[in-house]
């Protein structure tokens, strides 16, 4: 039944708590799929949608940096992570 005392709230996808290096590969998998540029708004809205919103597990964070910063150029790593900053002030 609907509201009803033992119904159990809905689990909100913002408080989900990433935890595992294999969930983090899961988004960059899913984002490396997309084929966006990486300073595209679309890749960066999915890394905040995905990542940055939810509560990440430090050393886990840290992983997904270090990857997506092996495979991010150079020379694109700067404007990435302006837009993320970007990104965070709105």
């Amino acid at each position: 039944m609907k509201g009803s005392i033992n119904s159990k709230p809905a689990k909100s996808n913002f408080l989900r708590i990433i935890n595992s290096k294999a969930e983090v590969k899961a988004v960059l998998n899913e984002l490396l799929k997309q084929n966006s540029r990486w300073d595209s708004q679309q890749t960066i809205s999915f890394i905040h949608d995905n990542l940055l919103k939810k509560k990440v597990r430090f050393p886990v964070l840290e992983y997904f940096a270090e990857l997506i910063f092996l495979i991010i150029p150079v020379k694109e790593q700067k404007g990435f992570l302006q837009k993320i900053i970007d990104q965070r002030c709105f």
